[in-house]
């Protein structure tokens, strides 16, 4: 198996709001978490708290995990971050920010938790997951 994933559900309860990115890519739109692939030295926690920076900027300290998923033969781990409003911006310092250009844009927005099914959010099987914990009321 490859090396596993982190993935952040940057909640801001008082909005019942989740950050996302909007990617652009070659002409598909769809929609995922702040997230990536763990660093060989890394632990799961610090994976998170490194990714979450470098795509919103913003310093987290208080990762709880809650689900993982097999995604392409990666196992992915999600972490459910309670956040307050503010601005995202990707770090000038992420591979995400060199990346950009007209056919591949990262957008990062605030998406209320009632419209993620409206969304094309993948991996698949996170959507289903997240629209589960939607409705239980858990995140």
């Amino acid at each position: 198996m490859q090396q596993p994933r982190v993935s952040a559900l940057l909640r801001n309860q008082k909005h019942s709001e989740i950050l996302l990115i909007k990617r652009i890519k070659d002409g598909r739109t769809y929609w995922v978490f702040p997230g990536g692939g763990v660093e060989s030295n890394e632990s799961l926690r610090q994976a998170i708290v490194r990714e979450v920076f470098e795509e919103t900027s913003l310093e987290i300290s208080n990762q709880e995990a809650i689900f993982s998923v097999v995604n392409r033969g990666r196992k992915e781990h999600f972490f459910l971050v309670n956040v307050p409003f503010f601005t995202p911006k990707l770090s000038r310092q992420s591979p995400e920010f060199e990346a950009q250009n007209c056919s591949n844009r990262y957008e990062l927005t605030w998406v209320k938790l009632n419209d993620l099914g409206q969304l094309k959010l993948v991996p698949v099987e996170s959507q289903i997951i997240v629209n589960s914990l939607v409705t239980e009321a858990r995140i």
